[in-house]
């Protein structure tokens, strides 16, 4: 194995002197900004210039001791096999103990077998990490619908339930149109459509940079889509109804996110056809699953408010399982429970003020 960065580069996040640094990550959008600004760094397990073995690491600042950072590796973004990843956490993990700063490793697991989830949770309770069961990273589930890509797609199409091709097939006969959405204009109805559908859930609204997102696409075509629903005869961004966004990271695609609008044909369900287009490309591309990301089950924490999206995942023939868990190594114990303690210092007076506010209104 090598490392891109030596180890007090990789400790500190600095891709200064790293000869892949000015290459296009294809991952995900967000990557490039991420080496960008200096917040993730690369490992190799393979000889420069290829950049199909590398693994990314993020570094965070934790919030309640910013001075001090946790280290997330993303294993699904490198495909790596249970040996590779024995291979490069002694050095990872030495690397990062080299910076004073650093305080814990967490990374995930993204297997698409239980043999396979065994081999990884092997290697790493084998290298001191302990599985997180409320999860590391800001956003995680456990259970999945997958969708096994293998096949013909005659055997895929005959996985689909009646009802997802009933409404597959009205976009034939209703008045919109199936697109693949490669114009960065439609930036700003992708924003008004996802805004509309998270406030319709109840969900916190974050910002989402859909314009880079579609620049990231029409770059990377194999590696991100967005297809949508629009009306017939009208043209440009606001004509689009619908939309669904997937990506591919290794041997997986993923549904990203999905919107549609309120006002939309009733008649029609305005997300089968474009989730449909979102399988097809993703089989085209090389995945070998296509990962619905989260439906609820055993292990699943997202309760009643996942049961619509759940119902309307399992349409598409997925077979259901754990497919992800989290996992975290600490190497300054004591600096996380002084995290914990001044995070708890800080939540206690705010959750007593929004009790008296309460009392106060009543």
């Amino acid at each position: 194995m090598k490392l891109v960065i030596d180890p007090a580069q990789l400790a500190a996040g600095d891709l200064s002197g790293c000869a892949d640094a000015s290459r296009p990550v294809a991952w995900h959008p967000d990557w490039p900004q991420r080496f960008n600004s200096r917040r993730a760094a690369l490992v190799l397990d393979q000889p420069l210039g290829d950049l199909g073995r590398v693994l990314p690491v993020e570094f965070a600042a934790i919030r309640a001791l910013p001075a001090f950072f946790t280290a997330r590796l993303h294993m699904l973004m490198a495909d790596l096999d249970a040996d590779a990843l024995d291979r490069m956490l002694p050095e990872i993990k030495a690397a990062l103990t080299a910076n004073p700063r650093f305080v814990r490793m967490e990374t995930y697991i993204m297997a698409a077998s239980d043999a396979d989830r065994r081999a990884y949770e092997a290697v790493l309770a084998r290298h001191q990490f302990i599985e997180a069961k409320d999860g590391c990273f800001p956003v995680t589930y456990r259970d999945s619908s997958l969708i096994d890509l293998a096949p013909a797609i005659a055997e895929i199409e005959a996985r689909v339930s009646r009802r997802a091709w009933r409404q597959i097939a009205l976009v034939q006969k209703r008045p919109v149109r199936l697109v693949r959405i490669d114009d960065a204009a439609y930036g700003p109805r992708l924003a008004a459509l996802w805004h509309e559908t998270v406030a319709r859930k109840g969900a916190r609204v974050v910002q989402i940079p859909w314009a880079e997102y579609i620049d990231f696409s029409n770059k990377h075509p194999g590696r991100s889509a967005i297809f949508g629903l629009a009306a017939e005869g009208a043209e440009g961004p606001d004509s689009l109804l619908s939309f669904i966004w997937a990506t591919r990271s290794g041997p997986f695609a993923h549904y990203e996110e999905g919107a549609t609008a309120s006002a939309g044909d009733a008649r029609i369900g305005l997300a089968h056809a474009p989730m449909w287009a979102c399988i097809e490309w993703a089989k085209s591309v090389g995945a070998r699953w296509f990962d619905l990301t989260g439906v609820t089950g055993p292990n699943s924490n997202h309760g009643a408010s996942m049961e619509g999206v759940t119902e309307f995942k399992r349409q598409f023939g997925g077979g259901e399982l754990q497919v992800r868990s989290d996992w975290g190594w600490t190497a300054r114990p004591i600096i996380v429970h002084t995290a914990a303690a001044a995070a708890q210092a800080v939540r206690r007076p705010q959750a007593m003020l929004r009790a008296l506010k309460t009392r106060l209104a009543s």
